[in-house]
């Protein structure tokens, strides 16, 4: 059977129509850093302790996906992670992420988030954002 007839048939035969919610699934894993967000959305209320006993692996391409994933609509989310991310022992960031971060989140033009998730953080350590 020649390439062309295979690839026809593997067309014909699945289809994205033909393909259901669960199928998908199968074929798709998710990355850590699409775990980090999930769980970041999920545990707004208590972000960082919960992020302590889930011990997440990261490095800094997982950061720095978490960091693109929370941007714009939960930035204080993202750099509150970024900030625990950097606490943690068996990670650090570089130069070049801290570069990043402050790229990402826009600091420059908007040097009042540090002090927003500053006082968020004396006001309730472990709350909702």
């Amino acid at each position: 059977m020649s390439f062309c007839s295979l690839s026809r048939l593997t067309r014909l035969s699945v289809s994205p129509n033909s393909l259901k919610p669960t199928t998908l699934l199968l074929f798709s894993t998710l990355s850590t850093a699409d775990e980090i967000y999930a769980h970041l959305i999920n545990n707004r209320f208590d972000l960082e302790n919960t992020l302590i006993q889930a011990n997440p692996k990261q490095d800094t391409k997982c950061v720095n996906d978490v960091m693109f994933k929370c941007v714009p609509n939960n930035s204080q989310m993202g750099l509150r992670f970024f900030i625990w991310a950097g606490l943690q022992s068996s990670y650090r960031h570089s130069a070049f992420m801290y570069i990043k971060a402050c790229d990402t989140f826009k600091i420059k033009e908007n040097p009042r988030v540090i002090k927003d998730i500053m006082e968020n953080y004396k006001e309730n350590p472990y709350g909702e954002l």
